[in-house]
């Protein structure tokens, strides 16, 4: 959960964007204006975490998510957010929520949460050739946020790529030390896509007009901090039927990996 009383003065627009508020019985959120006029879905995906984790204990964090984007919601509207216990167990949780604005749902989300057992370590290499931040050039976000651009992979003799995207990125505000408010932050940062959906022209920004999400999936394989550096590496799997899906990998700035995302959008 985002504590507002636990945080340094930088906080103030993260807390906003990722946490949610005790309003009486509800639970509301407000959307900042970093993507214009409609709720960017990272901003939906963080404070509809945040909510599910106020339901949760604290020895449980965050590992994974399957959200369903329903409907554009207005970032100048308060979202409400339902939150169900779908499973109290000994070592998980699982809650559904639901977020809607003007009594009309917006998304729906289920998530789990459990603590860390032993057990062997292993995971997928990345490449070596990737620069550090430091190595880069950066750019500001709209919001409290900054990319370092490492570009997409070369294109193979049939055009495709191996990734369609790839920066580094780290939120500039300071967050509090609370795992909660790291795990909506980067739920927020896997959102963030940029050009990797598109896989026809990678040069700028894509044309998001005519492009929609329409189901998000997040693991949280570690726990990391949003305001250090991570590398976000993501693939353009298959474009057909007016529907694209694409997968990405957040790694660390020891170069593990941290989460693990899929996504479905639709192209109109």
């Amino acid at each position: 959960m985002i504590d507002r009383a636990d945080a340094e003065e930088p906080i103030d627009e993260a807390f906003t964007a990722f946490g949610v508020r005790q309003e009486g019985a509800q639970l509301v959120g407000e959307s900042p204006l970093w993507f214009g006029p409609h709720v960017f879905g990272g901003i939906l995906l963080a404070q509809a975490l945040d909510a599910a984790g106020r339901t949760v204990p604290d020895q449980g964090r965050a590992r994974s998510l399957h959200a369903y984007f329903l409907r554009a919601a207005d970032a100048t509207a308060p979202l409400r957010y339902e939150v169900v216990a779908t499973k109290d167990g000994r070592s998980s949780h699982v809650r559904e929520v639901t977020v809607s604005q003007n009594d009309t749902a917006v998304l729906k989300m289920l998530c789990s949460f459990a603590a860390d057992r032993p057990g062997p370590s292993y995971e997928l290499a990345r490449a070596e050739d990737v620069p550090d931040p430091s190595e880069l050039s950066r750019r500001a976000a709209a919001g409290p946020w900054e990319f370092a651009f490492v570009g997409p992979t070369p294109a193979r003799d049939d055009g495709a790529r191996d990734s369609t995207y790839r920066a580094w990125m780290r939120l500039t505000a300071g967050l509090p030390d609370d795992a909660r408010a790291h795990e909506c932050a980067l739920a927020f940062l896997g959102d963030v896509t940029w050009n990797g959906a598109c896989p026809w022209d990678l040069s700028s920004p894509p044309d998001r007009s005519r492009m929609v999400s329409v189901d998000h999936a997040m693991w949280f394989h570690r726990a990391a901090r949003a305001d250090d550096w991570l590398f976000y590496d993501v693939q353009s799997l298959v474009h057909d039927g007016g529907r694209g899906t694409i997968r990405g990998l957040l790694h660390g700035a020891d170069r593990r990996i941290i989460c693990s995302t899929v996504q479905e959008l639709q192209f109109r």
